[in-house]
């Protein structure tokens, strides 16, 4: 079956994990999209994907699991395939939450920091006297 993948297609890099006793594709897995980008080259059956957006805690190697969405519903719409929704679930989810952490973190931080100092001044005048 020939692909019709081109430049600029978005893409994602999936992991794919067991989700019970079941076999892996018999509807026992789980796919997890932890990056997100666009194919900027296509030379026969090995494309490259810039990287626009990953998990902070995700490591990106050669040769990982590569989804591209429209490729994947030209098949379904091919093959009258169908797949769970919540499958589904890209980057965004997880984008949100890390930027929350970051306000979160950065909010803490000049406090943290001015309460130590307080404390150390403190602690340094009941030692003077």
């Amino acid at each position: 079956m020939n692909t019709q993948v081109s430049v600029g297609d978005a893409a994602q890099l999936v992991r794919v994990k067991p989700a019970n006793l079941n076999p892996l594709f018999q509807q026992g897995m789980n796919i997890e999209v932890y990056a997100e980008g666009a194919v900027i080259k296509v030379d026969r059956s090995v494309i490259t994907v810039q990287v626009t957006h990953k998990q902070t805690d995700a490591e990106i190697v050669a040769e990982a699991l590569v989804r591209i969405p429209d490729e994947l519903k030209r098949m379904r719409e091919a093959y009258g395939m169908t797949e769970d929704p919540m499958k589904n679930i890209g980057i965004e989810m997880y984008r949100t939450k890390d930027e929350e952490l970051n306000d979160k973190q950065k909010e803490h931080k000049p406090l943290v920091t001015a309460l130590g100092f307080i404390g150390n001044l403190a602690a340094i005048l009941l030692l003077a006297f």
